[in-house]
């Protein structure tokens, strides 16, 4: 430790004294001040470049976190997709949207397949002429869950399918024993989020063209058509249905 303390004056040259009574000449004292002051330099220069590196691994870090939130969806699988709007897809709609809704047929029919799907294994749900029995509610829900919208007895009118029937007197869908053969299949082949929508390109398949002899999956030529799919998040619920068709 130094005090500003003259001492003498000879040749232009000041001197110091240190507490300790050390004398030195100007030189030796400055030199001593510089190198401590490149000393702090130094150590300011390491705590900063050591403050640039947190901040950017930090916008890192929150760039990776938002671009998994963003993709999030995509991670459960294309084929996730697939078998949430294949009862939509195998009755081949025209486009709609929230402002011009699907046919009551459509969503009843796929509401049907939805149902049938779910409660095929269950044998209590098989009558002695082995239809499936479905309750009112059953498909109501079921239609609900696709569309986030629900139909009335009074839309069963408009409603007119080979395979299924609805008895009013006992409430109930009775379902035929059918396969899809005729019916397209989803191929979802990307998917990305557009602010609240999962937005999916989906090719419909022909379940004859859903695979080549060598079993090697399903090819661009296999793909009949493309439509725009919108799932929108239900926001009591959580969960996605299938908001538009384009």
């Amino acid at each position: 430790m130094y005090k500003y303390e003259r001492i003498s004056r000879s040749n232009n040259l000041i001197c110091v004294r240190s507490f300790f009574g050390k004398t030195e000449n100007n030189d030796n004292f400055f030199k001593k001040i510089l190198r401590k002051n490149r000393k702090k330099h130094n150590i300011n220069a390491v705590k900063f470049l050591l403050i640039c590196l947190i901040l950017m691994a930090s916008i890192v870090a929150i760039s990776i976190a938002l671009s998994v939130a963003e993709k999030g969806d995509n991670a459960l699988g294309l084929s996730d997709y697939d078998n949430f709007i294949w009862p939509v897809v195998m009755q081949n709609p025209e486009s709609f949207n929230e402002n011009s809704p699907a046919e009551v047929d459509t969503m009843v029919s796929a509401a049907v397949w939805k149902a049938s799907a779910e409660k095929k294994d269950d044998k209590s749900k098989t009558n002695d002429e082995g239809q499936l029995v479905l309750s009112f509610d059953e498909v109501r829900e079921a239609c609900e869950s696709l569309f986030d919208r629900t139909f009335d007895k009074k839309d069963l009118t408009d409603v007119n399918e080979d395979y299924f029937k609805f008895d009013e007197n006992k409430n109930c869908f009775f379902v035929e024993s059918v396969s899809g053969v005729d019916n397209y299949i989803p191929h979802t082949v990307n998917a990305y989020r557009k602010d609240d929508d999962i937005i999916l390109k989906v090719g419909y398949v022909l379940p004859s063209d859903s695979f080549e002899p060598d079993m090697s999956g399903i090819l661009e030529n296999n793909i009949s058509k493309y439509k725009i799919y919108h799932l929108k998040t239900d926001k009591t619920t959580g969960k996605k249905y299938v908001s538009a068709v384009e």
